[in-house]
């Protein structure tokens, strides 16, 4: 009976090494980041996020971007979310987007850009070329979690293909280079 039990424990363990050994040897690719995977205490505040292809900024986007260029990554459809961790309850925010837009002129020569923080409206922007773009960010979107939901919308998005500029079928609104939470008292306001 003793020796039994035994080799039960003994394969049992054995089993649980083989499994830890797999997952440490494992070389595919890791899954696709989580808000969960943001270490707790966090926080992007005070720091910029470059969303170039070698920018560690992809834990950040939560839907609606396709993948990231070599400096930008481009939103995909009218609407894309970035979760953006901010600590507990930092106040308002002034915020600082480098974006570009697909454009067409003359149907479309700038993209119009409606910018929300956590569901309240904070900007509206023409985009063309890549500037610089400023909102301020209430403290009331502050106070969700020690996270700040951003969402682009972009009801002009339009595909490549169907602009006569190549082939790419994807619905391209802005391309995002950076941005830049900074504390409202930090910046002056």
């Amino acid at each position: 009976m003793l020796r039994a039990r035994t080799r039960q424990c003994c394969a049992v363990a054995c089993l649980g090494l083989i499994a830890l050994s797999q997952f440490a040897c494992d070389k595919s690719d890791p899954p696709a980041p989580t808000t969960a995977a943001t270490p707790a205490g966090e926080s992007v505040v005070g720091k910029g996020i470059e969303f170039g292809a070698a920018a560690n900024s992809t834990k950040y986007l939560s839907s609606g971007w396709s993948t990231a260029d070599e400096q930008f990554t481009w939103s995909e459809g009218t609407s894309a979310k970035l979760d953006l961790p901010i600590g507990p309850a930092p106040g308002g925010l002034r915020l600082v987007a480098k974006i570009a837009a697909f454009i067409n002129p003359p149907e479309l020569p700038t993209q119009p850009v409606e910018l929300y923080a956590s569901g309240t409206k904070i900007g509206e922007w023409q985009v063309g070329d890549t500037a610089d773009f400023l909102a301020q960010v209430p403290a009331s979107a502050t106070q969700k979690g020690g996270r700040l939901l951003l969402e682009f919308r972009t009801p002009r998005a339009l595909s490549p293909s169907a602009a006569g500029k190549g082939n790419d079928p994807r619905l391209l609104g802005i391309a995002l280079h950076r941005l830049e939470l900074i504390p409202a008292t930090a910046a002056g306001n």
